[in-house]
């Protein structure tokens, strides 16, 4: 038990990255079996806002599309409204966005802290809503947003989610669990359980079965790993899974992530 401790103390100070890069050489089109074709330029503006007082600091940042295939502007823009649990109509002008992802923000937070106010006082703190909607990679194939929230409520520490989604630039095609196939196989179990021994092993290189079993939460079997709540997304250097806070593991572990090379994950996605 104190070895899973140190593991995960250690975690929680430097948790492995996972980001892609934007317009990295080369493509994975072939290996994915996605059809390269001559498309209209993709383009974004990066487009924020902050408000803050003593109650509540809200802060949106959006790399807000602006050019390239119809279908997959007007998909990504649906896509942002969702994110920011805004109506879709919104999204169709930048300032109407940004405005109303603020109003959503206090809508939602501010009824809280007002409860907590009334049991603390002045020492009530400040709450936060944040978000980063940004344009985590793209290719000639495929454009992959990744949406960062973080929150505070009250209590000993806040909370943050990590998601990523990739969008086919060719028709607009998400990626997601449907694009996928024999993730029950033991094929892709053992990417899973090799994947968190390369995120956890690498704060310590001698881990074993029982000591991973020992850090994760709710895992019965070592052999059988639940997959994350979200689908990964692609980057050049290959896809990226990534479990949130609490679904897999303590919160001193962080976010549980990992890349598994194309070679390795291609046969389990199921053809266009």
């Amino acid at each position: 038990m104190r070895k899973t401790l140190l593991i995960l103390a250690i975690v929680c100070a430097a948790i492995m990255s996972c980001n892609g890069g934007k317009n990295a050489a080369g493509s994975d089109a072939d290996t994915l079996g996605v059809d390269s074709q001559q498309l209209a330029p993709f383009t974004y503006d990066s487009i924020s806002i902050e408000k803050k007082d003593t109650a509540l600091e809200i802060s949106i940042r959006v790399d807000y599309p602006t050019g390239g295939p119809h279908e997959l502007v007007d998909t990504l823009l649906n896509f942002i409204a969702d994110e920011l649990h805004v109506a879709r109509k919104d999204a169709k002008d930048k300032k109407k966005l940004l405005n109303a992802a603020v109003e959503k923000g206090r809508e939602l937070m501010l009824p809280n802290r007002e409860e907590q106010l009334e049991f603390m006082g002045a020492e009530t703190p400040t709450y936060y809503y944040n978000y980063n909607v940004k344009v985590e990679t793209e290719t000639e194939d495929y454009v992959t947003y990744t949406v960062t929230y973080e929150e505070y409520q009250g209590g000993a520490h806040g909370g943050y989610v990590i998601t990523g989604t990739t969008f086919y630039k060719s028709d607009a095609r998400r990626l997601d669990w449907s694009s996928f196939k024999n993730t029950s196989s033991k094929a892709f179990q053992k990417i899973l359980k090799d994947g968190l021994y390369d995120y956890f092993g690498e704060y310590d290189k001698g881990m074993t079965d029982a000591d991973l079993k020992d850090i994760l939460i709710s895992v019965d079997d070592i052999n059988n790993i639940p997959r994350p709540q979200f689908a990964p997304y692609l980057t050049p250097r290959g896809m990226v899974f990534t479990y949130q806070q609490y679904e897999i593991a303590a919160y001193a572990a962080g976010l549980p992530s990992f890349i598994v090379p194309y070679e390795k994950i291609s046969s389990f996605l199921k053809k266009p």
